[in-house]
């Protein structure tokens, strides 16, 4: 019922709002010119976000435009129009609405905090504006029914099969029974992770504890003395804090000599600076990730993706991330659907997405474990949550280390460099 109220507010404050797309151009030709809006933070708390995603956009938007442009527009070329959504959802709504009313563009990519993506996601269906997001995970952007919000990334429930997986993975180290405390962000994607971890603890007879944290907070001194009470048991803690907070856990934790195993779910511990801002107490934190920089070795077009990789690196000062990874099968899988339309219109880009179906060696799949790219709608096996316009592919995750100084996949065993075999007991702070 929220959701439907949230969805009825949506179409009454949009109401009347229509993408004004280049129509005279619908034909395509040398001077057409597509426009897409890209909504990502390039301030706020998740500022390192927009800058990397902008970064890859406009190289592959380069590169699709001095090739020649869009096949199904006649050598259209494409336009990204940014707008800064400051991590925060009426900002990005903002944003949204001068990027459709203003600007003018004809679909939209972006998100990346999930909590942005839960509102945005209303008012996409509500202006009927196609929107792929990009790395934002929570469930709730991708279960309304609609035909305007797409994602070719992973969803949280997307990845519960593989979570049982990595759960069985942790229980060889850490024995089982045993029990998880999970740190969890007042953010939407901490509490389905949350969820998540009880229903996987359920069925294998581990022990959950749930430490809720306030994102944002500057000091964590209750919550690690709550951790410190578990250490020298089986236990190990689950953190899914975003951007800072978890740089600021990770220091705290370190400063306060508690040396209990870390298994991160991604978010704020795949950040680009978190290893240069921890320093030694980035050490053996593993995390998950839908992508490793070493994994690019594993690619269709190794040459292609290290180029890639190694401008990144070069830009920012840090690898490759998993914040990268997403964008580029975003980017990628939009232009597809643009290469298929045959109108600059919202309603015509929107099919194509429908009919999207990437498979082999296409640049969409150069960076991730997924072997494929179709949105389906359904209910997630094992779970009962229903998904719209989700990359069900998509659902594979490996498990990293960090050792020296970067991230080292510890799992699966075929991405494992033997250089870096898995670092198991972990070593007491005394000891980095």
């Amino acid at each position: 019922m929220k959701k439907i109220i949230a969805l009825l507010l949506a179409l009454m404050m949009i109401a009347g709002l229509v993408a004004c797309g280049a129509k005279d151009d619908d034909k395509g030709g040398d001077d057409a010119t597509v426009k897409v809006g890209a909504l990502y933070p390039f301030s706020g708390g998740s500022a390192a976000a927009g800058p990397e995603a902008k970064f890859l956009i406009d190289m592959v938007v380069k590169k699709v435009n001095e090739e020649g442009g869009l096949d199904g527009l006649n050598g259209a070329k494409i336009e990204v129009i940014y707008g800064d959504t400051q991590a925060d959802g009426q900002v990005a709504l903002t944003e949204f609405e001068r990027l459709v009313n203003v600007e003018g563009v004809t679909s939209l990519l972006g998100g990346y905090n999930t909590a942005v993506a839960n509102t945005l996601s209303q008012y996409v269906i509500a202006a009927q504006v196609p929107m792929l997001m990009t790395s934002a995970a929570g469930n709730d952007a991708f279960s309304v029914d609609n035909r305007y919000v797409y994602h070719a990334n992973s969803c949280s429930a997307n990845d519960l099969p593989t979570s049982k997986k990595i759960t069985e993975y942790q229980n060889k180290l850490c024995g089982n029974p045993r029990t998880s405390l999970v740190i969890y962000d007042s953010a939407d994607y901490g509490a389905q992770v949350w969820q998540d971890k009880q229903t996987v603890a359920a069925e294998t007879g581990n022990t959950v504890i749930g430490i809720p944290v306030v994102a944002g907070a500057a000091d964590y001194s209750a919550e690690i003395a709550k951790i410190k009470e578990y250490e020298g048991v089986a236990a190990y803690s689950e953190p899914t804090l975003i951007m800072d907070d978890a740089i600021r856990m990770m220091k705290q934790m370190y400063d306060k000599g508690v040396a209990m195993p870390v298994f991160a779910a991604g978010g704020g511990y795949l950040q680009g600076d978190f290893i240069q801002q921890c320093g030694k107490a980035a050490e053996y934190v593993f995390s998950t990730a839908w992508f490793f920089d070493d994994m690019k070795y594993a690619a269709y077009d190794v040459e292609w993706a290290c180029e890639v990789s190694d401008a990144f690196a070069a830009e920012f000062g840090y690898p490759f991330n998993e914040n990268a990874s997403c964008v580029w099968t975003g980017i990628w899988s939009l232009i597809d659907a643009l290469e298929r339309t045959t109108a600059d219109e919202p309603e015509a880009i929107v099919t194509a997405l429908e009919a999207t179906d990437i498979k082999g060696e296409h640049p969409a799949l150069l960076f991730t474990l997924a072997d494929h790219v179709k949105y389906e709608d359904g209910l997630i096996e094992g779970t009962d949550v229903v998904v719209y316009n989700q990359n069900r592919y998509d659902n594979s995750v490996a498990w990293g280390c960090i050792m020296d100084g970067a991230w080292r996949v510890v799992w699966p065993e075929n991405y494992v460099n033997p250089d870096y075999p898995l670092p198991w007991p972990i070593p007491a702070v005394a000891d980095r």
